[in-house]
Order: structure tokens, then sequence, then C-alpha cells
């Protein structure tokens, strides 16, 4: 897998798991603190804020790598 293939693919999952997230939120027993739904409410925004996290990073990389391609040049 390549860089820009490895930011688009977490950027997907972050917004494919923020709007699982959203779904959650139509459900009845949303908002309680002991249902399922709330609980995998949160473990969907974790996941997508965890590659959100991992795609700036990526980013970050990529941009390290250019400057440094463009210093060896």
């Amino acid at each position: 897998m390549e860089l820009d293939e490895a930011i688009k693919h977490a950027e997907e999952v972050a917004e494919e798991k923020e709007k699982l997230a959203n779904t959650y939120k139509s459900f009845k027993d949303f908002g309680n603190p002991k249902s399922s739904i709330t609980s995998g409410y949160k473990k969907c925004l974790s996941c997508a804020e965890e590659h959100r996290q991992l795609a700036e990073w990526l980013k970050e990389l990529k941009r390290y790598r250019e400057t440094e391609n463009a210093n060896i040049d």
C-alpha cells in the first residue's frame, strides 16, 4: 500500500465510523450509559478519531518525505 492510499483509507474509515456513530443517535436507548447503543456510539467515535489522527500523521510523513527528497535534489 502506498502512502497516499493509506491516507485515503484512514480518512474513509474515519468517515464511515462517524456516519455509523450518528446512526446510533436515532435509537431509543441512545444516551443510556448502560446501553450497548451508547457504547457502540462511543466506540465508533473513538475509532473515527484514531483514524483521523492516523491520516494526519501519514500526511505529515508524506510532507517530511517530500521535503527530504527536495533537499536531496
